[in-house]
């Protein structure tokens, strides 16, 4: 399949508002080949290259193994890999949801009566589901999340604050991304979506 391959080194925090030199924001392209699907993966691993992709790509196939086989492959390896045809704001941000943060007494409060972010349908207030089991955690649009790295293409550390304070504004107080403990919410990370910003959180 033709897709636009991305491979991403390393972000230093641009949360934290040091004056950070552009050239460490690294964006490697490795394929882009456009199509009207507008299709593409993500592909991120801590201190990786380019280069070192494709070697452990070109590994992972040589043994003849299907795509999501090679996708396994690759994340055994340590990278983190996503389809970006279903590049979903949280679910990028956390391979593992377990990076979340405990909320306030207010953000549970809050949290049963939001809305379910993937559907739009009221959330239930039902703590079990229909054969016993326990319900899924109420997602709320104040859930937090441990964010590291920010990224948007041809995008630097003024777009991202500007970006950020327009999200705030629309949003709340409440929403601004802690700087220190780099905690940021969930409605926060689909405002910044939507403005083609993506959010990513270490594995």
């Amino acid at each position: 399949m033709l897709c636009e391959h991305l491979s991403y080194k390393e972000f230093d925090d641009v949360n934290k508002g040091e004056d950070i030199p552009m050239k460490k924001v690294l964006l490697v392209p490795l394929l882009a080949c456009l199509l009207l699907s507008a299709c593409g993966e993500f592909s991120y691993k801590r201190g990786a290259t380019a280069a070192d992709l494709e070697k452990s790509r070109d590994a992972c196939k040589a043994n003849g193994m299907s795509d999501a086989a090679v996708k396994k492959c690759l994340e055994d390896q340590g990278w983190f890999v996503h389809d970006l045809s279903d590049m979903d704001p949280v679910a990028v941000l956390m391979p593992n949801e377990d990076n979340r943060s405990s909320g306030s007494q207010g953000d549970v409060a809050a949290a049963a009566a939001a809305t379910m972010v993937e559907s739009g349908t009221p959330a239930s207030t039902a703590s079990t589901t229909p054969d016993g089991a326990p319900a899924a955690p109420v997602k709320s649009m104040t859930d937090k999340f441990k964010v590291t790295s920010w990224w948007k293409r041809g995008a630097g550390r003024t777009e991202l604050a500007d970006a950020t304070n327009q999200c705030v504004a629309e949003l709340g107080e409440e929403h601004r991304p802690d700087p220190v403990t780099q905690y940021t919410t969930r409605g926060l990370l689909i405002c910044m979506r939507k403005s083609g910003w993506y959010g990513l959180a270490s594995k």
